[in-house]
């Protein structure tokens, strides 16, 4: 055999253990087979052979790289990774690692475990730390202590190699041709080569490697009756049990033979609809049953090599290669190889049995498929030393997981709880061995076989990644306390039965899963009759229930626990059954005491007590209106008027609306005057003529008009604060009709789906319509304005106004204001002098006179703007009390509403005049004339002053200067003018001049 034969990791990878010193198992090498995932099972027995090698060691820098350099210290949390060097044409087979301390040597997997452990194939723990195994990519030192030097010892790739062989280890005989037990034309005996007779049988390979005690996880330990013979039964007691090894494994010869998936689906114990299904491949679940050491030597997978023929190897230094046939579905139409030289060798090892099971192959009825049976022969290499002492598993180190949980078990109807363990800083590849140790006696938490034998236990590995990981069950029986606390021992196995030691974890229960929730249910039935005042007007039933939420762990209900408005209620205790079964119980209460209008919030709270559990509370709320018609609200005899109209298309008012009961709201409700009088059938343009506070007293009269002409003012009622409702509301600003708002009070309740709806309300007919009125934009026209001067000084004032009416707002006169001209100042700004009321002449025309004061010596402009009559707001002959309805602002309390005055008319001038003032002129002795002026008015500013002229000359005058003179500057000097003669002329604010007054020297 040529070493270039060897199978790869992918398809087969083979282990040896030289196993001393283990008071559990026997000392010995012990093998391994395992099968990649591509292959449905072995197709034969394992043919064991030793081969004669002639290894060459290489140390130092040429044998391997390191993650560090070497010489280097390794410690806990910093690993030393070595990686043997490949040479052209060699392959690296033992490694020994030169150093000290407490180090562990590990040959690991290409790929790591999901929680990134190493997965080891081969460990030391102890000097020499020499390991082999092939592959040989990964060496992981860990521990404590130094890495000095390391040593590589290869052999050349296409080499061939001699072989002696050691044994043939074959499936138990009743599986075989010559047993008789199945059917000649059974599938396992047409894909299964026969060997000799002198194979190996599967009693004494179990017995070989049977433990000296019983497996840590076994139903009593320790076991004072244990004997190395009970292996064997609890080998066959596993192998045989109900859907098992012996059906899994004649389930993957009938698939394989049928050249179908091996899948294999069982129906569960669960309770859903439809069933629990799991489904899972006979091949992989025999693979998983060859990680317990008596399965693996059942199944012809593993066992113990002679030791009389090893040991003298060179550096003690092994390699053996078993001969395995792997099954696998390939194309049809392609037939299987021989296997060259190995294939013969395996085929003498069998007495020609390979050489049968390729041509009972070729002649299956299901090769004429897509699919074909195929069968590769695999040589495996099995590499070790036996100057080596194989480690034991490394300790896990547990802890939890995910949170505990409760669970209920479907078949037994027990109850518990259940703790995920990780198996931190290991990557288990073997089985698992789970025990509950406190509190009470030990037990094991593994299935049991029959009553009789505990079934082994593998770790899983989260899909999501992390540690490997375990459940623990802890069964809880009666008892409506806490479970105590449990402490768990875990240990980890390998594939030739020796154990890791012990690690232990406390684990305590989750709490107690809650109690139902309550459900609450409420709603009032009105009385049939209901006395008058504030008093409760409704019966409010209740019913309060609970179901067993069924939850695992949950304990029977005690009792309900209730208020009202956070008033406690006696709690409400069930039978005996129904604390398992629920109940449903009703309780009658009186609503809260309300008015008409108001509502009340009855407050439920309840939950569920169990144990010293209880539930979340269950709220729950009901709104009880008062059904009674809300009372309406009281509207004085007066018209309310709006903002005044603008540049705004719209007016609006702001009505408040008091006396609403609380919680309640008032719905806004409007109509125009057209509408009602149409309504009401007084409908005609006439009507306008009429003064609107008369007009309003007639429509209260007739009612208001009828529901049907109103429309809402506001899209949703409004909600009342401290009992007042306020609300402003916008209408048109070119109407001068009437418009009608009545306000009703409404009661509105929101449920528990946060739908608000009216309960109550005002009856419309019992309400009384306000009367909104937009203060009107009309004016008269253009007054004419006509001043003169009395003897007296007074001015004398007279505006005439053109015809015009002013009926409609109550016939009273029309108003002028007269304002004072100033110059260089708009008309809005001159000052106001009086009012006067405009009388009506005969002719139909408007006038008014006002005699006022005039200052002397200034010239006065008047002009006048007039309005109509301001228009009466409360209703004829009636006496004004205060409503419930009111209106903002100043027009709350007003009795009248005034119109706009009208554009300025043109002014009216008129001159005043006074009493003249003197004027003396003197000659001074320089020949300079003094002039003096006595009686003056003061100076007024923008106002035309009094001014001096001069004049010289005797016979003709001609002027010669003028001067401004006020009562402040009544003196003035000119010239000197010596030997002249002239005249002094004083001339008024008027342009008009006085008296000559002759100046002679």
């Amino acid at each position: 055999m040529r070493i270039s034969d060897f199978a790869v990791p992918a398809d087969a990878i083979g282990q040896a253990a030289n196993v001393v010193g283990d008071d559990r198992v026997p000392d010995g090498a012990q093998w391994r087979v395992s099968l990649g995932r591509g292959f449905l099972m072995p197709g034969g027995p394992v043919a064991l052979h030793r081969c004669r090698i002639e290894p060459s060691p290489v140390t130092g820098s040429s044998a391997v790289t390191s993650s560090r350099e070497l010489p280097a210290e390794v410690a806990p949390g910093r690993p030393l990774a070595l990686f043997p060097l490949r040479w052209s044409g060699m392959v690296p087979f033992w490694i020994e690692v030169h150093g000290g301390g407490r180090l562990r040597v590990a040959v690991t997997a290409p790929t790591m475990a999901r929680n990134r452990a190493a997965v080891e194939l081969a460990a030391v723990d102890e000097p020499p730390y020499r390991v082999g195994a092939a592959p040989l990519v990964t060496v992981l030192v860990t521990g404590e202590g130094h890495v000095d030097e390391v040593t590589v010892w290869y052999l050349p790739g296409d080499a061939g190699v001699e072989t002696e062989q050691l044994s043939v280890d074959a499936l138990p005989d009743r599986f075989l041709a010559e047993s008789g037990e199945l059917p000649p034309d059974h599938p396992l005996l047409r894909v299964y080569a026969q060997p000799q007779a002198g194979h190996l049988k599967w009693e004494r390979r179990v017995l070989e490697g049977a433990p000296s005690v019983e497996v840590p996880y076994a139903l009593v330990s320790p076991d004072p009756a244990y004997r190395e013979e009970r292996e064997l039964d609890r080998v066959t007691t596993l192998a045989g049990a109900d859907a098992s090894v012996e059906a899994w494994l004649l389930h993957a010869a009938e698939a394989a033979a049928r050249g179908v998936d091996d899948a294999i689906v069982v129906d569960g114990a669960g309770a859903g609809s439809p069933p629990v299904r799991a489904r899972h491949r006979a091949a992989e679940s025999l693979g998983v049953a060859a990680l317990d050491p008596g399965i693996s030597r059942w199944l012809a997978r593993s066992g113990t090599i002679d030791g009389g023929m090893i040991g003298d190897g060179p550096d003690g230094l092994e390699l053996l290669v078993a001969q395995v046939p792997g099954l696998f579905l390939g194309t049809a139409g392609i037939l299987p190889d021989f296997g060259g030289s190995a294939g013969e060798l395996y085929d003498a090892a069998l007495a020609d049995g390979w050489n049968n099971l390729i041509r009972s192959i070729v002649d299956l009825p299901g090769n004429g498929s897509r699919t074909a049976l195929q069968v590769a022969l695999l040589n495996v290499p099995i590499v070790f030393s036996t100057e080596s002492r194989a480690a034991r598993p490394a300790a896990p180190m547990p802890a939890p997981a995910d949170p505990p949980d409760w669970y209920a078990d479907p078949e037994t109807g027990g109850v518990g709880w259940r703790q995920s363990i990780a198996l931190g800083g290991v990557a288990p590849v073997g089985p698992v061995s789970l025990e509950q140790v406190a509190p009470g006696d030990r037990m094991t938490l593994h299935p049991t076989v029959d009553d009789a034998v505990a079934a082994p236990m593998t770790a899983a590995w989260p899909s999501g990644g992390g540690s490997a990981t375990v459940i623990a069950s802890v069964p809880v029986r009666g008892g409506a306390g806490d479970p105590p606390d449990v402490t768990w021992r875990l240990r980890v196995g390998d594939w030739t039965g020796r154990w890791s030691d012990a690690a232990e974890l406390t684990g305590s229960p989750p709490p107690r899963p809650r109690p139902p929730e309550p459900v609450i249910e409420a709603w009032a039935t009105a009385l049939a009759a209901i006395p008058p005042g504030k008093t409760s007007t409704a019966t409010v039933r209740v019913d309060l229930s609970f179901a067993p939420s069924g939850a695992p762990g949950s304990l029977p209900v005690d009792r309900i626990e209730w208020s009202v408005d956070a008033v406690a209620q006696p709690p409400i205790v069930p039978t005996a059954a129904e604390r398992f079964t629920g109940l449903r119980v009703s309780r009658d209460l009186a609503a809260p005491e309300t008015s008409p209008g108001e509502s009340a919030t009855m407050r439920f709270e309840a939950v569920v007590v169990a144990g010293t559990t209880t539930s979340e509370p269950t709220r729950y709320a009901i709104a009880v209106t008062d059904p009674r018609p809300l009372p309406a609200p009281r509207i004085a005899p007066r018209l309310m008027p709006t903002s005044r109209p603008t540049a705004d298309p719209e007016v609006s008012i702001t009505l408040t609306v008091g006396g609403v009961p609380r919680d309640g709201a008032v719905r806004f409700l409007f109509a125009n005057e057209t509408a009602v009088r149409a309504a009401l059938g007084i409908a005609g343009p006439a009507f306008r003529a009429t003064p609107r506070h008369e007009r309003a007293a007639d429509l209260r009269q007739a009612g208001g008009g009828p529901a049907s002409a109103y429309s809402a003012a506001l899209p949703e009622p409004v909600r009342a604060q401290d009992g007042r409702a306020t609300a402003t509301l916008r209408f048109p600003a070119g109407s001068n009709d009437l418009i009608l708002v009545r306000a009703l009070p409404v009661a509105i309740t929101e449920d528990a789906a946060h739908v608000r709806k009216e309960t109550a309300s005002t009856p419309f007919a019992a309400t009384q319509p306000a009367f909104v009125v937009v203060p009107t934009s009309d004016v008269p026209g253009i007054p004419i304005v006509h001043a003169t001067v009395a003897a007296n000084g007074r001015v004398n004032v007279e505006v005439r106004l053109p015809e015009t009416s002013t009926e409609r707002f109550g016939g009273g006169p029309p108003e002028a204001r007269l304002v004072q001209v100033v110059d260089d100042a708009p008309p809005a700004y001159w000052p106001e002098v009086a009012t006067l009321a405009l009388d009506r002449t005969e002719a139909g025309e408007h006038v008014g006179r006002i005699a006022l004061p005039g200052p002397a010596w200034t010239r006065v402009g008047l002009a006048a703007a007039v309005r109509y009559p301001a228009e009466p707001l409360v209703t004829p002959g009636a006496v004004v009390a205060p409503g419930d309805l009111v209106a903002a602002g100043p027009g709350a309390t007003a009795t009248t509403v005034r119109a706009p005055w009208g554009p300025v008319s043109a002014p009216g001038w008129v001159d005043v005049p006074g009493k003249m003032p003197r004027v003396e002129a003197t000659v001074e002795p320089d020949g300079s004339w003094r002039i003096a002026v006595s009686d003056l008015p003061p100076a007024r500013p923008d106002h035309p002053s009094f001014t001096v002229e001069l004049y010289r000359g005797a016979d003709t005058l001609v002027l010669e200067s003028t001067t401004p003179v006020d009562a402040d500057h009544a003196e003035f000097e000119a010239g000197p003018f010596v030997g002249d003669r002239g005249a002094v002329l004083l001339v008024d604010p008027f342009d008009r001049r006085g008296a000559l007054h002759r100046v002679t020297p």
